[in-house]
């Protein structure tokens, strides 16, 4: 069902120069980025991201994960955090957390929202705000195995929201440039290959 899954809809909307307190694009660290750019045009395998968590069931719909390790160019990263998912108690859960499909849209937001910051910044384009906002639409009938439509989202919109010093071609460009480099947004534009194995304990 994958390739019944409609492309996301990514909307900019701009204000330029409005008056507010700047946070801009040049917090990043740009001798750092600068030395891991270079790192992996020398050497295609520096570019590597291994990502790892994992999920423990813990009654009803709730699933308490945590990420671990992040393998970046064979090097262990500490990068551990707890990522608990639930479903709200009108559809049967206890609410502990944000419901999976919740967690997914989620993180293609903050993906799409850090790749325009730091594509800005590689650009020497300030931010003074920004903000994106996502929204897509599950039909359940299908993970319940009630009716023949999709299991995906049915279709995702992904708003822009920018406050910045450039005109707005400047600004579409980034929001281009985010659609193309985003690997989260890509990763729901294009399928991607998935495996599934079972180890049984006991």
């Amino acid at each position: 069902m994958l390739a019944e899954r409609s492309t996301p809809m990514l909307i900019l909307t701009t204000n330029r120069g409005a008056t507010m307190s700047a946070r801009h694009c040049f917090d990043f660290d740009h001798e750092r980025l600068g030395a891991h750019v270079a790192a992996m045009q020398h050497d295609p395998a520096a570019a590597t991201l291994t990502i790892r968590s994992r999920h423990r069931w813990d009654g009803g719909f709730a699933v308490a994960g945590r990420t671990e390790e992040v393998a970046y160019a064979d090097v262990a990263l500490t990068q551990a955090h707890d990522v608990r998912t639930d479903w709200p108690h009108e559809l049967g859960g206890s609410g502990s957390g944000p419901m999976a499909g919740q967690a997914g849209l989620a993180a293609v937001g903050a993906c799409v929202a850090a790749t325009y910051a730091a594509e800005a910044a590689l650009r020497g384009v300030t931010i003074k705000d920004l903000e994106v906002t996502v929204e897509g639409s599950v039909d359940l009938r299908g993970a319940f195995e009630l009716a023949d439509v999709p299991v995906p989202f049915s279709g995702v919109a992904i708003k822009i929201h920018v406050t910045a010093d450039a005109d707005d071609a400047a600004l579409e460009e980034l929001a281009e440039a985010s659609r193309r480099t985003s690997p989260m947004y890509q990763s729901f534009v294009n399928p991607v290959p998935m495996q599934v194995g079972l180890e049984r304990r006991g």
